[in-house]
């Protein structure tokens, strides 16, 4: 199985590929060919790795949505552990729009459709890395997680691998909220 290449590469690659279609040294090119994607099979029910992969493979731009009203954010880390609800494709810019929900969740009917209010999971004692993991899962932005050290302060998430997580904010067993601030508070030993 190929690996997934990381999104960042892959949005700079389109970036230039369209950068250099646009224009070359400023001139106005006579004739625009137009590059049309390959066709893709049904991605429905599919790991949303295995869609993203399909949709580069397919030459086709991409957007990853949660497909509820919640509001998630879709952890581009984590894509394995998310499934394939609904796509829609946009042929004006040979794109495709990837609705998902967490693999052990049930789609639901439509596009949008209330779901059942996820809880915060409980991540105090856990490894500061497992948290962060968790917390993105759920929704949060990974980068808008805050890490605070008890003793040094804000910390950047490359430096938790050895810390333990000793307060969360929001409390477990809470209502997610895209909006509320997200963190943990760790320590060598809590």
């Amino acid at each position: 199985m190929s690996q997934l290449r990381p999104l960042g590469q892959v949005l700079a690659v389109s970036i230039t590929v369209m950068a250099a279609v646009s224009c070359t040294s400023g001139s106005q090119p006579d004739s625009v060919t137009k590059v049309s994607p390959k066709p893709v099979a049904n991605l429905v029910g599919k790991k949303l790795d295995a869609a993203v992969e399909t949709a580069i493979s397919s030459d086709l731009a991409f957007s990853l949505r949660d497909s509820t009203d919640s509001r998630r954010n879709i952890d581009t880390t984590q894509l394995n552990r998310y499934r394939v609800c609904f796509t829609q494709h946009s042929k004006a810019i040979a794109g495709i729009d990837l609705y998902a929900v967490p693999a052990g969740e049930k789609c639901p009917e439509t596009i949008g459709q209330r779901a059942n209010p996820a809880s915060v999971p409980d991540v105090v004692g856990k490894s500061a890395t497992d948290a962060l993991d968790s917390l993105s899962f759920l929704g949060f932005v990974r980068d808008s997680l805050t890490v605070e050290d008890i003793k040094r302060g804000e910390l950047d998430h490359s430096r938790v691998s050895n810390l333990t997580v000793c307060a969360q904010q929001p409390k477990a067993g809470s209502e997610f909220n895209p909006d509320e601030p997200a963190g943990i508070t760790v320590s060598e030993t809590c």
